[in-house]
C-alpha cells in the first residue's frame, strides 16, 4: 500500500493486529497444558515462529506510524476535528 494511502484506521488495525500476540501465546499455552506434552525443540520452533511474525507486524505497524507522523495526519484540523479551546 503507498505512503499517501495509509491513514489513522490503518494504524488502529495494525495495532489491533499487535495485540493477537496475546492470543498466540495462550494458544500455545493451552496446546502445551491441555492437549498434549510438547517437546522442547517444538515449544522452542513454535516460539521462533511468532517471534518472526510479530516482527514483520511491528515493523509494519512503525512504518504506518512514521508514514503518519510524516503526513502530520495527528493534527486535527487535518483529520477533520473539531479544536475545541478550554479556558
Amino acid at each position: 500500500m503507498s505512503e499517501t494511502n495509509r491513514n489513522r484506521f490503518d494504524l488502529e488495525q495494525d495495532i489491533m493486529n499487535c495485540w493477537s500476540v496475546v492470543d498466540d501465546i495462550k494458544e500455545l499455552s493451552r496446546c502445551k497444558m491441555d492437549r498434549r506434552e510438547m517437546t522442547e525443540d517444538e515449544v522452542n520452533n513454535y516460539l521462533l515462529g511468532l517471534e518472526t511474525i510479530y516482527q514483520v507486524k511491528f515493523e509494519r505497524l512503525f512504518e504506518t506510524f512514521e508514514m503518519l507522523i510524516r503526513q502530520n495526519a495527528f493534527n486535527d484540523r487535518r483529520a477533520g476535528l473539531e479544536v475545541k479551546e478550554y479556558d
